[in-house]
């Protein structure tokens, strides 16, 4: 039987809609402990901050350990120099972008506890 046949598909789609249930039931959440006392829109916010920074971290640092890679062996290459420079920029412009949504997050914490307000802050 052919891996294009209209007859497998149908089981297979029958078989994944039919077993969902249960491997939902068996399914147990990895995250849910994160999500441990959130019941206000600011403690989600700084459950997602806490949970985004990381990977955006890792990512920049990704990028710019390949931009190095291409500047490395771009051998006169301009056109792959000019694309290392492009990315080590917009990575650059990321790790701002990211620095800047720290502090604004901060600001407006302190400025909401400086009110007299309550809330978390990171």
């Amino acid at each position: 039987m052919s891996l294009r046949s209209p007859s497998l598909r149908l089981f297979a789609a029958v078989s994944v809609i039919g077993l969902a249930p249960f491997l939902a039931q068996a399914y147990n959440n990895p995250i849910a402990g994160v999500w441990a006392g959130v019941d206000n829109i600011p403690v989600f916010l700084l459950k997602v901050i806490e949970m985004i920074l990381p990977i955006a971290v890792a990512l920049c640092v990704l990028f710019i350990i390949y931009a190095g890679f291409l500047f490395a062996t771009a051998g006169g290459n301009e056109m792959q120099a000019t694309k290392a420079k492009r990315v080590i920029l917009w990575t650059l412009v990321g790790v701002a972008l990211i620095l800047g949504a720290l502090v604004l997050e901060k600001a407006i914490c302190e400025t909401i506890l400086s009110l007299g307000g309550t809330g978390v802050c990171l």
